[in-house]
């Protein structure tokens, strides 16, 4: 079925009323620094442009989540259809400029990233000033101090993409101080310049690394993976919380759960979902050999695989618990898949999230049917069967 139709067969339902009422809004990463040879308008960007006009006249306005390139958002002509205005922009931050106006990847264990949030003339603070965003989101990591991208040669891997440790692990008492701190810097900063939107931690996809430092195998993921000590952090910082469906697979996976829900449900029990989750990440992980990766990819151009199914799964879990109670904050839900498949992705998404608010279906799935949230014990009967 054709893009288009998949999108006019998510609205002649008519349920998507009911989400809007619910205050879930869709968007996604649109990712300026692949489109700048297109100098925003060209090639890539009619995708966008035509579901944009569908969805915001249909729905509601589309939401953006810029990441590498928020310093450069003043470039992009207002008559592109990537350009988007601030309150519909959702920052996340995976970089940041020391005062020397050298870039640093965000890990919040790193002494020159907390030096860039105690700084009050920081570039960062700078542009939240002039672009009052929706929200800023950050990774919850690292377990060590240093950490170089996964590649050989200066080439990342066409599979394996992610964060190798270069210094020793710091433990997890020592990890949980210097994320606390971090965090509460920011959010301090943020409150001095009149910035009162949320701050929102996101779920890491667990690897372990080999080499690591000292040529051991090693993870810059440890302890930052773990729900318990995930809900610690966001409980003493006050963040909000915002689970990648992709990265939960992935860990799940390369941790060794038993059952990828397990970890899901590992999750629920020690977080306030309808009050604590403020936002979803969707997009289909790939399964090389014996592990899974986080690769961004089209959740409809996979749907055969059965790593899409899981995510879609946890996905309808997410959304059923969030929204079971009446007094559920806002969500977002965010689609990183690519864009010349935004549209298919888009429209299955809102039929999922549109059948589980009507029906309160979550899935056919017996292992665990349903998932209590934080504080609430389960009932006869639930649990793995």
């Amino acid at each position: 079925m054709r893009a288009d139709a998949l999108l006019d067969r998510a609205f002649s339902s008519g349920n998507q009323a009911i989400a809007r009422e619910r205050g879930i809004r869709f968007g996604a990463r649109f990712g300026l620094a692949d489109l700048r040879e297109a100098k925003f308008r060209g090639e890539g960007t009619e995708n966008v442009a035509r579901v944009r006009r569908r969805v915001e006249s249909d729905y509601g306005t589309l939401l953006n989540r810029e990441i590498r390139d928020w310093e450069i958002v003043d470039q992009v002509p207002v008559d592109s259809p990537l350009h988007f205005e601030s309150e519909h922009t959702h920052l996340h931050l995976e970089k940041v400029f020391d005062a020397n106006g050298d870039q640093l990847n965000v890990n919040l264990a790193d002494p020159r990233v907390l030096a860039v949030f105690e700084d009050p003339h920081s570039t960062l603070y700078r542009f939240v000033r002039t672009h009052p965003v929706a929200s800023i989101s950050l990774h919850l990591g690292f377990s060590v101090e240093r950490t170089r991208l996964n590649d050989e040669a200066g080439v990342a891997s066409v599979h394996d993409y992610h964060d190798v440790p270069i210094s020793p692990d710091l433990g997890r008492a020592e990890t949980r101080r210097r994320l606390i701190r971090a965090l509460t810097t920011l959010r301090s900063r943020l409150d001095s310049i009149g910035f009162d939107k949320e701050i929102l931690l996101e779920t890491l996809d667990y690897n372990r690394s080999s080499p690591g430092h000292g040529g051991r195998t090693a993870s810059a993921y440890d302890y930052v993976t773990e729900p318990e000590f995930f809900a610690e952090v966001a409980d003493e910082t006050g963040c909000k919380v915002l689970f990648d469906c992709s990265h939960m697979f992935v860990s799940s996976r390369n941790i060794g759960y038993e059952h990828w829900l397990d970890y899901v449900d590992a999750f629920l029990r020690v977080i306030d979902v309808p009050e604590m989750l403020a936002e979803i990440h969707l997009s289909a992980p790939q399964q090389v050999g014996s592990r899974v990766y986080d690769r961004h990819r089209s959740l409809v151009a996979h749907a055969d695989e059965k790593e899409v199914d899981a995510v879609l799964t946890t996905f309808r879990h997410l959304v059923a618990e969030k929204f079971s109670c009446t007094s559920a904050s806002p969500l977002y839900v965010n689609l990183e898949t690519p864009l010349e498949n935004f549209e298919a992705d888009l429209a299955l998404v809102m039929q999922q999230t549109c059948g589980v608010l009507s029906t309160g279906s979550r899935s056919s799935d017996t292992r665990a049917p349903s998932f209590p949230g934080r504080g609430r014990a389960r009932s006869a009967g639930e649990g793995v069967t």
